[in-house]
């Protein structure tokens, strides 16, 4: 994992020359750009994963603070890896927010109490919902359009000079929000109502790619962690029979990047460990050969079959001492006996009388 940067050359930035890292971990590499005034600076550790990352931000801060005014970020795995641990969570939540949205639109749209003006917003902005841009689905869910126009109308004749009298006119105004009207949503969900701003932009800092801290990444999270569990009870609030079904796999959710590294890893240890068998291998495989050449007994009567059923799995066989057994010497006159005498018996065997 590594954080590289172009550091523009002047009195003030000419000490990154002789930086030392905290970690003798993190090895530091500076060199100047070619028909240039920067340079170019590389930190690396030797591993891709939460523990790298962790160690790899601070330093990225730090540089960031230093240099700010003449620095700029070429890469930042640490953040990359940040956003992609999230972006399952995030892929997450999308997914479900769209399943519960659909399903209730069909629910309310059925009713004869629900005000006609929140049927038609839901006709209006519950369709499509894939093609859907996100920052208008969140402020056709969360804000209230009305609300908006009435506030500012209030204030703008009210005339408030402090903040409380700002609070007391807007609290004295009705908000009503598409999101509250959909069946227990509020209650369920209190942490997407209350935070659905932060969510958005969260989002978008995943999504975009941009670079992120180690604070903001756990931030993020804990939030989402908490938002798509709310939203999967408010999805079995609607669709019961979910709770009969077989859940998802939580743990590739939370994070599909330390899945892809674990797997490979273990394949990694896997060709290790095959490529450690082989000489094992190949010899079984030149013995079998020998022995299926001289299909009889050998001298210590072990058969062919006998043979290869204690043999069948050349991996696992630790003691190959047995492999000996199967000698093609004595099978040599025995097959020339043979092709003489087709009517010959096999050793030991008595002829008829």
């Amino acid at each position: 994992m590594l954080l590289q940067y172009l550091i523009k050359k002047n009195d003030t930035t000419s000490k990154i020359t002789g930086f030392k890292p905290e970690s003798d971990s993190i090895k530091m590499n500076c060199e100047e750009l070619k028909d240039s005034d920067t340079y170019l600076v590389t930190f690396t550790v030797d591993s891709n994963d939460i523990k790298a990352a962790r160690f790899l931000a601070p330093l990225n801060d730090s540089i960031i603070e230093e240099y700010k005014d003449n620095c700029t970020i070429l890469e930042n795995q640490a953040a990359a890896y940040f956003n992609k641990t999230l972006f399952p969570l995030i892929n997450d939540f999308e997914r479900l927010l769209r399943k519960v949205l659909y399903t209730a639109k069909s629910t309310l749209l059925n009713k004869d109490k629900v005000d006609p003006k929140i049927k038609e917003k839901i006709e209006k902005n519950i369709v499509e919902l894939e093609k859907m841009e996100f920052g208008p689905l969140f402020d056709s869910l969360f804000t209230d359009e009305n609300f908006n126009k009435t506030v500012k109308a209030v204030v703008g004749k009210a005339n408030p000079s402090t903040k409380k009298q700002f609070i007391e006119l807007i609290e004295q105004q009705t908000e009503n929000p598409l999101w509250v009207n959909f069946p227990s949503a509020k209650e369920l969900c209190p942490t997407l109502t209350e935070n659905f701003n932060s969510i958005r932009l969260m989002r978008n800092d995943v999504m975009h790619a941009h670079n992120i801290d180690a604070k903001a990444f756990y931030r993020a999270k804990k939030l989402f962690i908490e938002v798509n569990e709310e939203l999967r009870e408010l999805e079995k609030a609607y669709i019961p029979s979910m709770n009969k079904l077989v859940p998802q796999d939580e743990d590739w959710t939370d994070s599909m990047s330390a899945s892809l590294f674990e797997m490979s890893r273990r394949l990694q240890e896997n060709s290790i460990f095959i490529k450690s068998h082989i000489p094992a291998y190949n010899t079984y495989l030149n013995t079998l050969n020998n022995g299926l050449n001289y299909p009889f007994y050998n001298v210590n009567n072990v058969s062919m079959l006998d043979f290869m059923t204690r043999t069948a799995d050349p991996l696992v066989v630790r003691d190959l001492s047995i492999m000996p057994e199967i000698s093609p010497n004595p099978y040599d006159n025995l097959i020339i006996e043979k092709m003489k005498n087709p009517e010959s018996k096999k050793p030991g065997e008595k002829k008829d009388e």
